[in-house]
């Protein structure tokens, strides 16, 4: 019996020798980070708060940037609309303006001076009326080069007298509101 008593004791005295020891270990690795965890905590919600008060800064900045931004969007889209609202309405009154130039050449040689005189005033008066609306006739004369921002080809014609990529002929005079061509010069250029 007292064989089985040491044994019991040696297993004791083996447990408690291994037990302090892993409860040093335990208590030595558990207190650091509760330690930590503890200062942690006091910084924590300082920390907290410092970077949720810059998020929203930053956030109410963004936003404010992108009111500013939509501002300014929608400043250039008025003004872009004050400056091209006449455009639907004066493209159809350009056909009448077409009309009047070939009745003021087919005029030309009439011996009336009353309705050459009248349709000269009309002329004069819607040119005027176009002019304060900020349209504008394109340039495009025969010998001009050819540029495709201005000018729409309707034909090709070889000719000895034109160099190539020059107008030929005008067909129909273009226009443009505030610098933006609402119909281009139809003309015939040169091969």
């Amino acid at each position: 019996m007292a064989k089985k008593e040491k044994t019991i004791i040696k297993d004791e005295e083996i447990k408690e020798e291994e037990v302090p020891t892993a409860k040093k270990v335990e208590a030595e690795v558990v207190e650091e980070p509760i330690a930590e965890v503890v200062e942690e905590e006091v910084i924590d919600p300082i920390e907290a708060l410092t970077a949720q008060v810059e998020t929203e800064k930053n956030n109410a900045l963004r936003h404010l940037a992108d009111l500013e931004n939509f501002k300014k969007r929608k400043q250039t889209e008025l003004e872009s609309f004050r400056k091209y609202a006449s455009e639907g309405v004066l493209i159809e009154f350009l056909p009448l303006l077409d009309s009047l130039n070939m009745a003021f050449l087919s005029i030309e040689h009439t011996e009336d001076k009353n309705i050459k005189y009248g349709l000269e005033l009309i002329k004069k008066q819607l040119e005027s009326t176009l002019e304060k609306l900020n349209v504008e006739q394109i340039k495009a004369a025969e010998n001009d080069v050819f540029d495709t921002n201005l000018h729409q080809a309707i034909s090709q014609e070889k000719s000895k007298a034109h160099k190539e990529n020059t107008i030929v002929k005008v067909m129909q005079k273009g226009y443009q509101l505030n610098s933006k061509v609402i119909r281009p010069a139809m003309v015939v250029v040169a091969e």
